[in-house]
């Protein structure tokens, strides 16, 4: 389908959350290395930022499980969604959500939402459908719920992107 437009990443949990665990990791570590520093306290710090080195990871796509691409069809803006997939079972969202970077499959699910755009819809009233519908799949639906849909970089650019126009352009049923 050529008339996708926008790809929006699924995290396993928010930036805040993410970084919280890292915190939690540090702790770990701390604990766990403090009776080292008894005999080697000069390699104490050492031995810490190694360990945290190897166990910690940047947020941006290492928590990723999936996508909504969005795409537009007659009046209406779409988003499909592709999700991390169990690997003996393709057909199967996975059901246990790894942390950090590893071997990830991704495969599409079908339609998330469709919002039908009316001609006389203004780009800030659209921009806040689209917005609305985002919210609603993160905090109800399967299997977005509890899970962070980063519209973050959209919020970023939904003011400068005229809707009708992109969906005049980008409707294949004209």
């Amino acid at each position: 389908m050529e008339n996708y437009f926008y790809e929006i990443p699924i995290y396993r949990c928010t930036p805040e959350r993410h970084f919280l665990e890292l915190g939690e990791l540090e702790n770990k570590i701390v604990n766990e290395i403090g009776i080292l520093s008894i005999d080697y306290p000069e390699n104490f710090e050492q031995i810490k930022d190694s360990r945290y080195a190897r166990n910690s990871y940047p947020f941006d796509y290492n928590e990723i499980i999936g996508w909504i691409k969005l795409y537009i069809l007659g009046n209406q803006i779409r988003g499909e969604y592709y999700f991390e997939v169990d690997t003996k079972d393709r057909q199967k969202e996975k059901k246990r959500l790894d942390k950090g970077i590893r071997k990830k499959r991704f495969e599409n699910f079908g339609k998330a939402f469709e919002i039908s755009i009316k001609n006389a819809t203004d780009n800030e009233q659209i921009s806040k459908k689209l917005k609305n519908e985002l919210i609603d799949l993160q905090n109800n639906e399967k299997p977005f719920k509890g899970r962070f849909i980063d519209t973050r970089q959209l919020d970023n650019i939904t003011e400068f992107i005229d809707w009708q126009g992109l969906i005049k352009a980008l409707n294949p049923l004209k």
